[in-house]
Order: structure tokens, then C-alpha cells, then sequence
């Protein structure tokens, strides 16, 4: 019987080699802070700027009565027509335009204490930024006197042999805004006015 070969047993150690870990930079948040702080910086400048520029400072305003003219529209029921000229002065303190609009005044006989009608100016008046500007407002109406006592009273300060004026009072008010900018300052005012007149034969 032939004999056999047997190869001897070869044991193989496998050694497991652990992978290395992957180093992550640690990333710093420094320049991220710095960042925020510089961007919160600058939205602050912003907003400080724009309140500097635009944020209302009520004016200084005044208004002077400057000329008026009265005439007879028709003398037999005493219909008047009335110009009012009113000097507006705007000392603008801000770096932005300023307009007026919406001038109104109530128009009252002095002596006779007779509301007579309502004057109103429908144009728009600029003032430029940082200056003192004075601008002229002509307030227009046309009043019908029907009251007996306050028709006799203007006839006879129209009249020829009469004073030729009337003493008129002007309560009212007008709004100041900013152009651009949804800002109104209503302003109130309070003139007298002795308007040059004349009705009748002789004037």
C-alpha cells in the first residue's frame, strides 16, 4: 500500500489594521461673530442716517396778509368776488422739500361780525430744503350777501363817500407736508384785512 502525502496545515492570522480616522478642521466662529457685529453696525449707521435726513422738524412758519381786491359781481343782490393775497414764509429746517396745500380761510366782516364765506387755495407751494422762503397764496371765492344788515354795512363802506374798504377777519388753516414723505403739519392762522372797495356812481 503506497503511503500519502498530507501538507501540513498553514494557519493564516489576518490582522485587521483600523482605519485612521479623518481629522476634520475645527472651524472658528471668530470672523463669523465679527461678521454679525459689523453687518448690525452698519444697518445702526443706516438707520441713524435716514432718521437724521428725514425725520420731520416742524418748520417755522408765518403768515402776513399782503393785498386783497373786492368787486361787485352783482349789485343788486351784493355778490362778492374776493382775492386774497397772503404772504406764507417757510423757515425749512429739513433736508427735504416742504409744500403746502389745502389753504382755507374763513372770511368774516369785522364790523358786523357776519361770516361772509369761505376762501380756499387749490395750487400746491414749495420751499426748497434749509433755506427761509416766502411764497404768495392767492385765496379766491365769490360770496352772495343775502343778510340785510351785513349788505348795507359793505354798501356803505364801498360807497363812494365811504371809507372805501372793509374790515375783513381771515381764520384759517393749511396743511404743510413733505414731498415724498406721507407728513402733513396742519398750520392755523389768524389775519385782518382792510380790502380796498368801491361799488356805486362815482367809483
Amino acid at each position: 500500500m503506497a503511503d500519502t502525502y498530507q501538507q501540513p496545515h498553514t494557519t493564516v492570522e489576518v490582522i485587521e489594521v483600523p482605519k485612521k480616522r479623518k481629522l476634520y478642521a475645527r472651524r472658528c466662529c471668530i470672523p463669523f461673530i465679527l461678521c454679525c457685529i459689523a453687518t448690525c453696525i452698519l444697518i445702526a449707521i443706516g438707520v441713524g442716517l435716514t432718521v437724521f435726513f428725514l425725520y420731520p422738524r416742524i418748520p417755522d412758519l408765518s403768515i402776513t396778509y399782503k393785498s386783497a381786491e373786492l368787486k361787485s359781481v352783482n349789485a343788486n343782490t351784493l355778490s362778492l368776488s374776493i382775492t386774497i393775497n397772503l404772504n406764507i414764509t417757510v423757515d425749512n429746517k429739513n433736508y427735504v422739500t416742504l409744500q403746502a396745500d389745502q389753504v382755507v380761510a374763513n372770511v368774516t366782516l369785522k364790523n358786523v361780525g357776519a361770516k361772509i364765506g369761505q376762501a380756499k387755495n387749490q395750487g400746491v407751494i414749495s420751499f426748497p430744503s434749509m433755506t427761509k422762503t416766502s411764497q404768495i397764496a392767492p385765496l379766491l371765492f365769490v360770496s352772495t350777501i343775502t343778510d340785510q344788515d351785513v349788505f348795507l354795512s359793505v354798501a356803505e363802506q364801498c360807497s363812494a363817500s365811504g371809507a372805501r374798504s372793509v374790515p375783513l377777519s381771515l381764520q384759517g388753516t393749511y396743511n404743510v407736508y413733505y414731498k415724498g414723505i406721507s407728513f402733513a403739519y396742519p398750520m392755523t392762522f389768524s389775519q385782518d384785512a382792510d380790502v380796498p372797495c368801491c361799488f356805486g356812481s362815482g367809483c
